[in-house]
């Protein structure tokens, strides 16, 4: 699917929640397959604005280093509520 085909020229704003979230697929029965929000804003930002000078700060600064940190924590935050919520249940 593509997006756009054409520069915008509109002043786009983005309020985003925290980077660090993350959702399961309500169907899935794979205990570690999840959406992480920052990795999938910023690569619908990166494919929707390839020439922005946001795109490339982000990867001048190697920021997609920082967001695979976030992706990771919050994996490992998703597993302690995992545990807690076993613990719950029995």
């Amino acid at each position: 699917m593509k997006l756009a085909d054409r520069e915008r020229y509109a002043f786009a704003y983005f309020h985003e929640p925290s980077f660090q979230a993350a959702a399961r697929p309500l169907d899935s029965t794979d205990d570690t397959e999840f959406l992480h929000y920052g990795s999938h804003f910023t690569s619908m930002f990166l494919r929707c604005y390839p020439d922005r000078v946001t795109t490339r700060r982000i990867h001048a600064e190697d920021r997609l280093s920082v967001l695979d940190k976030l992706k990771e924590e919050a994996a490992a935050d998703g597993r302690k509520a995992d545990e807690v919520r076993a613990q719950l249940l029995v």
